[in-house]
C-alpha cells in the first residue's frame, strides 16, 4: 500500500496531518510524523493533504527527486507548513 497522508481534526479545532516520512536510514518506511496544518477549515486541510501526497508519491518513485527545503520555498509550489513537515522529521 502506498504511503499517504491523513488529515484529522484535533480537539482544539485545528486540522492536523499524519504520515510516514519517506526517508529512513534503514531503507524502510520512516517514522510517523504528526503536524498541525495550522488551518481550521476542511477544504484548506484537504488541499494541504494533496500537496503532501504529491511529495510522498515523488519520494515513493525516486526519493532523490524530493525538493530540498530551500528549493521548495523558492519555487512556491508547496505551502510552507507542508515543506516544514518534511524537513523537520
Amino acid at each position: 500500500m502506498a504511503n499517504t497522508a491523513h488529515v484529522y481534526k484535533s480537539k482544539s479545532g485545528n486540522w492536523n496531518v499524519s504520515f510516514h516520512h519517506p526517508i529512513c536510514r534503514e531503507r524502510s518506511i520512516g517514522k510517523k510524523i504528526h503536524r498541525s496544518l495550522k488551518v481550521r477549515e476542511e477544504p484548506q486541510a484537504r488541499s494541504l493533504e494533496q500537496q503532501i501526497n504529491q511529495l510522498l508519491a515523488i519520494a515513493d518513485e525516486t526519493p532523490s527527486l524530493l525538493p530540498t527545503r530551500s528549493n521548495a520555498i523558492a519555487e512556491q509550489k508547496y505551502a510552507r507548513v507542508v515543506i516544514d513537515a518534511f524537513s523537520t522529521a
